[in-house]
């Protein structure tokens, strides 16, 4: 249990769920079904794409995204996450989730804000996963228009954009608003309940 200079982070075990990840006091994962919530964010658009090149993962301090997205033939796979202590800690207590991803040679790591990462990278990532917290605290910025106007900059012509947008039972309160603001700028929006 500690404090980053960006949120309060906790990393305990329950006798159901194994390892836990609370940040500011939202689970953001469990040891038991962190593979789903990965392995959708990462695999369905890589395989879905025709010879995706280079991806950027927005958030994640876990590494569970970037872990299976080294799973796949790409050429650079940039990591951004503002929070720097919850990478270490994730690595240094959780390190089942990334398996050894951070080290990966395809992989460029940042700790850095997003935003500023991403500004100015027009036409360049095949794909890009934010794997936010919910909107509050250091990742409320990535649910503003200004943000997904700069993700949607940043793709290739042919490529895509994953996020998380918070729990369905918020769907009227946070993910329907989150759509609207999305529809403005990517063609195609689908909301997929893990």
């Amino acid at each position: 249990k500690g404090k980053s200079r960006f949120q309060n982070i906790e990393i305990f075990e329950s006798p159901g769920f194994g390892k836990m990840l609370a940040l500011d006091g939202i689970i953001q994962l469990s040891q038991s079904d962190e593979f789903i919530y990965h392995e959708m964010m990462a695999h369905v658009p890589l395989l879905s794409m025709d010879a995706p090149r280079r991806m950027l993962v927005i958030g994640g301090g876990d590494g569970g995204v970037l872990r299976e997205a080294t799973k796949h033939p790409l050429e650079r796979i940039d990591f951004v996450d503002i929070d720097g202590e919850v990478v270490k800690l994730c690595r240094k207590h959780l390190g089942f989730i990334s398996k050894g991803a951070f080290d990966d040679p395809r992989v460029s790591v940042r700790i850095e804000d997003g935003i500023k990462f991403i500004r100015g990278k027009k036409g360049y990532y095949d794909l890009v996963v934010v794997d936010s917290t919910d909107p509050v605290g250091p990742g409320k910025v990535l649910f503003s228009a200004p943000f997904y106007r700069m993700v949607f900059d940043s793709l290739t012509r042919d490529g895509m954009a994953i996020f998380q947008l918070g729990p369905m039972l918020d769907f009227d309160l946070i993910i329907k608003p989150t759509a609207d603001k999305l529809s403005k700028f990517f063609r195609y929006i689908n909301c997929v309940r893990l």
